[in-house]
């Protein structure tokens, strides 16, 4: 009994040392890239830059977008405006980035900027999720919103 107990614990060893391994050589890095500035009532979009910096290939289905804001007559620290977060699913089309590779592509934040941000900077942001839930890494931006 006590060879398969030292037997189960070594085999749980190098199973989590492995997987730490591998996870060492997992690195993605998210850059996202707001507007110059984006209009009330238009569409809030960003260009999410991720570059596989690792060593094995990644597919990434999962993340999540919002923007953060404040009219600009109220108080800037106790009436901030959160719009999100809102999941984005990729499975459809999953972002497959090979090693050394970096792909761009345009993430939809809000369908519709609200008029009371009129005059405002948003704080936008953006994260990947891996399939457990966990943040891979991500990244924010500021966007003017104008009337």
């Amino acid at each position: 009994m006590k060879k398969i107990f030292f037997l189960g614990i070594i085999l749980l060893g190098i199973f989590f040392f492995s997987s730490y391994i591998l996870a060492q050589d997992i690195h993605i890095d998210i850059d996202v890239a707001c507007p110059s500035n984006v209009k009330i009532g238009k569409a809030l979009n960003i260009t999410v830059e991720a570059c596989n910096e690792g060593t094995y290939s990644v597919t990434l289905k999962r993340g999540v977008t919002g923007l953060l804001a404040n009219s600009p007559s109220s108080n800037p620290i106790s009436n901030v405006s959160v719009y999100g977060p809102y999941f984005r699913n990729f499975a459809a089309n999953p972002w497959n980035i090979s090693p050394g590779q970096c792909i761009n592509r345009t993430v939809k934040v809000l369908n519709s900027v609200p008029q009371e941000l009129a005059g405002t900077v948003g704080m936008v942001f953006f994260q990947f999720f891996d399939q457990s839930g966990h943040g891979i890494d991500g990244d924010g931006c500021q966007v003017p919103i104008v009337p």
